[in-house]
């Protein structure tokens, strides 16, 4: 953790990773990762570990499907998305 927090943006370089990737690689609060996830990198990160399929779905289809999960009721701050699993 030490080699995070010195390393602020000195060491960037481009990255074919979505921007949100590189905010994420720099971005700490007092040493602590916080994770900025939108529906693109998030299914960027599904497809580099081999899932198919990535579609984001509406809260009221997770909750119809897992009727025990807790709605959160915010679209602004949520994000859910199904994946197919790599073979």
């Amino acid at each position: 953790m030490e080699g995070r927090l010195r390393r602020g943006l000195r060491n960037w370089r481009p990255s074919p990773a979505p921007v949100q990737h590189i905010v994420n690689d720099i971005f700490y609060h007092n040493g602590t990762h916080r994770n900025l996830f939108d529906f693109e990198l998030l299914a960027w990160v599904l497809e580099q570990t081999g899932y198919t399929e990535c579609v984001r779905v509406a809260e009221e289809d997770l909750l119809a499907r897992f009727p025990g999960f807790p709605p959160r009721n915010d679209g602004e701050q949520t994000l859910y998305v199904r994946a197919t699993a790599p073979a």
